[in-house]
Order: structure tokens, then sequence, then C-alpha cells
């Protein structure tokens, strides 16, 4: 659906905002840029992970603004230094050893609402703007919330109408597949849940190590009446077959086994990366591991990651990665309890918020609702739901 054309004259009146950065000191290496693995990435783009500076925000940088300066001259972009664009990383072409300066202006994401009145007036109710994400304004309580508009950092402004402004969580029940599991919260049994993943479990891009996944999953249990704790192993930029032939301490397996889970909830993102071919006979191996250390197994699937990473042509529609629909099938035919964080997911659409509003740094790690989500998800396999009011919202986003 499409503004019409009064509504799209209220939106592009209020184009994106612009910051801009004067006389930033940036050292630049030599060499080629690499998206944010290499490169020096200008300050005002980047993300934030508990206060400290993470990755560049892609998409936020403006790449014609950017002038660079060294002891008052201007450098040349493809004979001083090249730039990516897109991720806002920038390198020089030889050494030098004066300072290098920069001049460059960034964009800022917002989302408005729509809402139309009891007369039938209708009217933009402007968003706050955030580097990364932000969050739509309160709609008063005697309005309509037809739709949000979204105004990414270029292009057009996207229409997306609310259908719901609620969901239920995605993932029946499954305590008939988690039996230790069951037994133990019936029973006022003290249960051991061990977290094992990668950066997402690690609590990438939390706020706090309050909001990552796994200690809101204990918040919930623990308030449900369950002597409940959670623990995590897990290490960034993993996946599960560096972690089941490993022989760096950093990754052993061994540390899963020591933390002796009765219920073991699996994550990884990253696997979604790995040779399909693969999968099937990981994931059979870890299920005989679960046997092996006699526990129950929850698997996750992954939240969204920039469309790119994705195959995503949008930001709406089903997930359309063959690791999601593998788990689910995996699940279904050994009968595996999975939390569908994904489903959580391709529903974001329908609430008027497009997904690349939940990632903190524009790339692969949500934000605190991104967190939720997976809480959210986690705790209706185990039969505990979960109000939406209940879960924590984006904490930390005046930064």
């Amino acid at each position: 659906m499409q503004l019409n054309q009064e509504e799209f004259a209220l939106a592009a009146a209020d184009p994106p905002e612009n910051r801009g950065v004067t006389n930033e000191f940036a050292p630049l290496p030599v060499g080629v840029p690499n998206r944010w693995m290499y490169g020096w990435p200008f300050r005002g783009i980047m993300s934030t992970f508990r206060g400290v500076s993470d990755t560049p925000v892609p998409g936020a940088f403006a790449g014609d603004s950017l002038v660079l300066t060294s002891e008052g001259n201007r450098l040349v972009r493809g004979r001083d230094f090249e730039v990516d664009d897109d991720w806002g990383v920038a390198t020089r072409s030889r050494e030098e050893t004066a300072d290098i300066r920069a001049d460059y202006e960034f964009r800022l994401l917002r989302l408005d609402a729509l809402i139309e009145l009891p007369d039938g007036v209708r009217s933009l109710i402007r968003g706050q703007s955030h580097l990364s994400n932000p969050i739509p304004p309160l709609v008063p309580a005697i309005a309509r919330h037809v739709a949000n508009v979204f105004i990414p950092y270029r292009d057009t402004p996207q229409y997306l109408p609310v259908a719901t402004r609620t969901s239920p969580p995605s993932t029946p029940e499954q305590t008939h597949l988690l039996r230790r599991t069951a037994d133990r919260l019936r029973s006022g049994t003290p249960i051991r849940i061990t977290c094992w993943g990668d950066s997402v479990t690690v609590g990438g891009s939390s706020s706090s190590s309050w909001s990552s996944f796994p200690s809101v999953v204990e918040h919930h249990l623990q308030r449900a009446g369950h002597a409940a704790t959670v623990s995590v192993v897990a290490v960034g930029g993993t996946n599960t077959p560096q972690w089941l032939g490993s022989t760096t301490a950093s990754t052993a397996l061994e540390q899963v086994c020591d933390s002796d889970p009765d219920l073991l909830v699996l994550e990884f993102v990253n696997d979604a990366e790995l040779d399909p071919e693969s999968w099937p006979e990981v994931y059979a191996e870890i299920l005989r591991r679960c046997e092996e250390w006699d526990c129950d197994l929850l698997l996750v699937t992954p939240h969204f990651t920039r469309p790119d990473w994705m195959g995503h042509e949008s930001m709406s529609g089903p997930d359309p990665r063959p690791y999601v629909h593998f788990l689910r099938s995996f699940c279904a035919a050994t009968g595996t309890a999975l939390a569908d964080v994904s489903r959580t997911w391709e529903r974001l659409w329908d609430r008027g918020l497009p997904y690349l509003t939940l990632l903190r740094n524009g790339i692969n790690h949500p934000d605190d609702r991104g967190h939720a989500i997976y809480a959210r998800e986690i705790c209706a396999a185990l039969g505990i739901l979960v109000a939406e009011a209940e879960a924590p919202t984006a904490l930390d986003m005046r930064d």
C-alpha cells in the first residue's frame, strides 16, 4: 500500500534528520576498506554496546559529504584515500605521519505514526530520530493507529499499515517434548538451564547484561515461581561445528557438559552461513550429545539480520533462509522442541515495524526488544506466557 498524495507530501516535507561532524581525528590505516572489519569507522555512525563503540551502522554515512584534510591540505579520494560509502569506513593509500581530520554528515532513521481522529481527520505524528533504533511515537487513546511511515536514510518513505498492535508468541507450549524440564517445573525442583550460542547469546547488542535474553528468561522463570538458574556458554562469531570439533579452551564443548544443564537452549544465527549439507549431521550429533548429558534440548530459530545477508528482497514476508526451514523440519521429524523466534520477526511488519529498526548495530545484533522476543518465545515453549507489557523495551535509545 502506498501513501496517498497528501500523506506522502506530509512525510516528504519532513525528511531524514542529518547530523554533521567536524574536525574528527581520523587515523586512517593503509589498505582497502572492508566493511566494519578494516579501516577507520567514522565515530558519528558507530553503534554502541553497553556504552562502548561497537560497529559502524551501514547506510547512515553520507559519503558525498566527506572532506579529509591533512595539515590544511584537502585529500583526494582515489589518490590519497578510499572510503566505503555504505559502511562509512575509510583507509589511506600510503603511509603518512601527519594528522588527518574529517568533516562529514550522517543520517538518522525515523518512524512517524499516521493516525485517524474520530472526525476522520488524518495526521502524521513525528517520531524520534535515531541512528539505528527509532521508536514510533505514542498514539493518543482517542485516535486510530492507521500506519507507521518509515523514513529511511535515503530513498522514499515506506508505508506500513498497522494490522495489529500486539501479537501472541509464535511458539506453542512444548513441555511434552521437554519432559525432564517439565517434571522439574511442575515439582518445584531447582532447574539449571544453559544457553549455548554465539554473540547474540553472549548478549550483543543488549543495553545491559540484565536485558540479554538469557537473563530475561531467568527473570521470567523466577517471577513465575520457579527455582531456575540460567548460565551462558557462548563465544561471539562461532558456529556449532567449531564447538563440536574444537581443540581450544574458549570453545571447548566440555564447558557445556560441565554446566550440567537440565535444559540446553541452542541459538546460533551463524549456523545459517554453513553449508546446508552439514546441518543434518551436526544437529544429529547435538541430539546425541544431549542424550549423553541427560538433558533436554530446545533449538531456537534466529532473529532477522540485514536483508542482503538473508537473501531478503524487502523487510516483509516469510523468512527465506534455508537454515530456518531446516530447523523447523528437523524439529518436526525428530520430536525436538523449537522456539520459533524467526516467526515473530516475520510478523513485525504487520505491526508497522521495519525489522531493521530492531537491529542495534544495523547488521545482526538485536536491541533489547529483540532480546525480549527471544526470551518470550523460549518461555512460551516452557508453557510460561509472558505478556508483551512485561517484555523489556529498548532501554538505551537516546545516544
